[in-house]
């Protein structure tokens, strides 16, 4: 006698499993973005913008 494992996925399901590969697919983009920006800033020079060049806003202008 032949065993079948029938399996259900309702909607709900389907929707929450396609939403959670979605959503790791986007991490892995954004970590490896930020992992590639952190590798070549540090071979080529770069830096990110800090907060001496950011314009002042709390001091009056003349």
């Amino acid at each position: 006698m032949d065993h079948f494992l029938l399996a259900y996925i309702d909607p709900g399901s389907g929707a929450l499993m396609l939403q959670a590969l979605v959503a790791g697919a986007v991490g892995v983009l954004v970590f490896c973005r930020q992992l590639i920006t952190n590798i070549t800033s540090k071979l080529f020079g770069r830096r990110q913008a800090d907060e001496s060049s950011a314009p002042q806003l709390d001091q009056p202008h003349p």
